[in-house]
């Protein structure tokens, strides 16, 4: 799309940029997620979306989720997730330290692959990338 896009419009120069979080590290990302979902809490009555999540973490969706669910295993919210709207409540009521090995583990492959989808990218002409 993006080459079709070039091509129509001719530009002499084409300019691609982004914000990397750089939250590489597995328990960075927890902490961030834990202080968006204390947001939510504090100023949205627990409410807020799946995506806004992840925009606001430069993060896949799935990656949100581990986070939110590894969070959730260790007591520290309760929440419910419905058509990507996520409501999250208190007291926690459903902490599960069983879970959170498995969490911590999908949450670390995940956040492997997104690194390397941003280092191919940012390694790749976005106009012919194969």
């Amino acid at each position: 799309v993006l080459a079709e896009a070039i091509r129509q419009v001719n530009p002499q120069k084409v300019i691609v940029f982004g914000i990397d979080p750089g939250l590489t590290d597995w328990k960075a990302f927890i902490k961030v997620i834990a202080g968006l979902v204390k947001f939510a809490l504090s100023q949205q009555s627990g409410e807020t979306t799946l995506p806004a999540l992840a925009s606001a973490c430069a993060a896949e969706t799935q990656s949100v989720l581990a986070a939110i669910h590894y969070w959730e295993a260790k007591s520290a919210f309760n929440v419910d997730l419905q058509d990507n709207i996520l409501q999250f409540s208190l007291p926690a009521t459903r902490g599960n330290l069983d879970s959170l090995e498995i969490y911590e583990q999908v949450l670390k492959d995940l956040l492997e692959e997104t690194q390397a989808f941003k280092k191919f990218f940012n390694a790749t002409d976005i106009i012919n990338p194969f």
